[in-house]
């Protein structure tokens, strides 16, 4: 009978450790990522006996229940919208992986954030999530990722279709980016040409001659550069208070110590000190007593001479030239002022900066055409520069007054050269090109030859028509001709690239009959030099379009390669966990990938709060990237809800309530029974 009692308490007791586990699943219902668990009820030993009246089976009565271990439902819950880009569910099989503090925990729950050190961190613990980098558990980080570089446009390409017909087209609205970062649009003018270029390859550059013209060699001089120094003045706003915490919340004065020491000691600078007495009580000027407890301020503004912070970011002397004085030339004398070339770090202070800077400014004045004797040069050399022939140095020397067996010194600068040289012998020098008619020539044979096409009338009409004698020179060839050949005419195309109206550079664009851009005539190069910001090559490219009879030209962009300055807007996860950065740029960059974890014995998993999970020693995770080795795919802006069933759990505490009820009436029976024992002894 006693016996019947402790069975209905055992039972009473599971039904009270199973409401545990019911009450803590329904708390958990709105908790991302939660499994529900479910307790396990086992029947406890039996005492056994001989029935009675001689039977040949035997009693086995119970003594009551007993609670298992609880297991854990590892079904997935559903997935919900969220506007978080790093709140992030996973799809199938699959743990995030967090570290902290050297432990290892894993979660379902995919609420993450970047912190201030730019780490991947979940948003309560601040528990490092884990990725891959080079196939090792790593965090996935963006520090230096939050501003991007600009980068100078080198290629423009064109698409769509040039009309034939045209007589010129401008693509307007080009939008190219400087080495800065800074956008500039360009006008790309197309001016129609049929003619094709002379094949100067072919022409003869020297000839037996009495007199030489002065070359416009790049030696001779024709201007000199004059510098002038102009002051400029300090535009940036500086900072003139500095807000510092302290090491520590409390102090304890030391036998020596100063109001000054310990301004510096706890907040970085002595100029506290005036700040830091006003709010404890103290005197500057008396110091604090030792084994005085002083309670720090929490944060104390002060005071400081006036400073510069240098902005975070990639910032380059120009930028910080041009931020503090308005001059991106200033670099130098910004250097010499502050005593360095280094460059100073992102939130450093610049102090005692001057008010002004003195910059040196060189411009350019045309003179007289000079030449300045380099090291080594002889009469012979300059002569050859200028004239085209080392025979003609002596005629050169008499020509200026000097003595032709002087050689000039290194430096001096020879004035008043002649434009035409007189020679005492004839020499072979350099003349304007010429081709040398050959014996048998024609002008077909001559126009192809030069050209490129048997176009000989034109040509002979473009000389004025002169007799073809074997040993005379053809001179003043034109540039270009009209050319048609046996594939159809060859379309020639003069570019212009213009910004506003000052021209960067021009070159030409060649398409055949088909109107395909032909091979070598497909690019046009240029160089564009902005005022302060180093020079760019730029390549515009027209493979990709053509050239056809049409209403009308849609020759157009279709990409160019330059990016100006960005900063970070968004970080995601695709579905293969891959970190993508978006850039307020349009730029785009992909990172780090996430690490998944997987267990073959989901119910060795041991629960440690905050949603995360431990695994037991011995039981070693599979490791894998989102969509691999049977890993789920991950969900950006979801979270995966708990899988708390709330019906089933209504239904468990139905049943544990009417199994509590009957646990407790079992006892109360009991109870009664032995009473009504204890009456019968007491009637004796």
């Amino acid at each position: 009978m006693f016996s019947s009692i402790y069975s209905a308490l055992s039972g009473m007791i599971g039904f009270s450790k199973g409401l545990d586990v019911i009450s803590n699943n329904v708390a958990n219902m709105n908790t991302p990522g939660f499994k529900a668990s479910e307790l396990q009820f086992r029947d406890l030993f039996y005492r056994y006996g001989l029935s009675q009246g001689g039977g040949q089976g035997s009693e086995q009565v119970g003594e009551g229940v007993d609670t298992g271990s609880t297991r854990m439902r590892f079904t997935q819950g559903d997935l919900r919208e969220t506007t978080n880009p790093l709140d992030l569910a996973i799809d199938g099989n699959g743990f995030f992986i967090l570290r902290k503090d050297g432990q290892t925990f894993y979660t379902r729950g995919g609420q993450f954030e970047f912190n201030d050190q730019g780490i991947l961190v979940e948003h309560d613990s601040q528990a490092h999530v884990a990725g891959f980098n080079g196939g090792a558990l790593a965090d996935i980080s963006i520090l230096g990722l939050r501003v991007r570089s600009p980068q100078a446009t080198s290629e423009v390409k064109f698409t769509d279709v040039l009309n034939v017909n045209s007589a010129s087209f401008d693509v307007t609205g080009v939008t190219i980016f400087d080495a800065a970062g800074a956008s500039h649009t360009f006008t790309v003018r197309l001016t129609k040409d049929n003619d094709v270029a002379l094949n100067s390859a072919l022409l003869s550059t020297t000839d037996t001659v009495s007199t030489l013209n002065r070359t416009n060699s790049s030696s001779i001089k024709t201007t000199r550069d004059v510098t002038t120094t102009n002051a400029v003045a300090l535009t940036a706003t500086l900072q003139t208070l500095k807000t510092a915490t302290p090491v520590q919340p409390t102090y304890t004065v030391i036998a020596g110590d100063t109001w000054a020491q310990i301004a510096t000691h706890q907040y970085g600078d002595a100029a506290a000190v005036t700040e830091l007495t006003a709010q404890l009580g103290g005197d500057p000027a008396v110091d604090p007593t030792a084994g005085e407890v002083l309670n720090l301020p929490a944060s104390l503004t002060f005071t400081v001479p006036p400073y510069y912070t240098v902005p975070a970011g990639d910032i380059t002397w120009a930028a910080l030239a041009t931020s503090l004085y308005g001059n991106a030339s200033a670099v130098s004398a910004l250097q010499t002022a502050l005593g360095t070339t280094t460059l100073p770090a992102p939130g450093a202070s610049l102090t005692n900066l001057p008010a002004t800077l003195n910059v040196a400014t060189t411009t350019t004045q045309t003179v007289s055409p000079y030449y300045v004797v380099a090291s080594g040069d002889t009469w012979a050399t300059i002569a050859n520069a200028l004239y085209g022939s080392n025979a003609a140095g002596g005629d050169l020397a008499n020509a200026l007054g000097l003595d032709p067996a002087v050689q000039p010194q290194t430096n001096d600068e020879l004035n008043n050269l002649p434009s035409t040289l007189s020679l005492a012998s004839p020499v072979t020098a350099t003349v304007p090109a010429y081709y040398a008619v050959q014996a048998g020539d024609t002008w077909d044979s001559i126009a192809r030859a030069l050209y490129g096409s048997a176009v000989g009338s034109g040509l002979q009409t473009a000389l004025g028509a002169p007799a073809l004698t074997a040993g005379t020179h053809l001179t003043n060839l034109p540039a270009t001709l009209t050319v048609t050949n046996g594939s159809g005419t060859v379309n020639r195309w003069t570019v212009e690239v213009l910004e506003g109206t000052t021209s960067i550079g021009t070159g030409e664009i060649r398409y055949d009959g088909a109107g395909a851009a032909i091979t070598g005539f497909q690019t046009v190069n240029v160089n564009y030099t902005p005022t302060g910001v180093p020079s760019s090559a730029i390549t515009l490219d027209f493979t990709g379009s053509q050239s056809f009879s049409g209403p009308q030209s849609t020759i157009k962009v279709s990409s160019q390669n330059g990016v100006g300055p960005g900063s970070l807007i968004e970080s995601s996860f695709d579905e293969k966990g891959v970190l993508t950065l978006k850039y307020s740029s349009s730029q785009t960059e992909t990172r780090d990938t996430l690490a998944l974890a997987w267990f073959e014995d989901l119910q060795a998993l041991t629960l440690s709060g905050g949603n995360r999970f431990t695994s037991r020693a011995g039981q070693a995770p599979i490791l894998a990237a989102p969509s691999g080795k049977g890993m789920g795919k991950i969900s950006s802006k979801h979270i995966e809800l708990s899988n708390v069933d709330l019906t089933a759990q209504f239904t468990d505490i139905v049943v544990i309530q009417r199994g509590y009820q009957a646990s407790s009436q079992v006892i109360s029976v009991a109870n009664e029974m032995a009473q009504q024992l204890l009456d019968l002894r007491s009637r004796k």
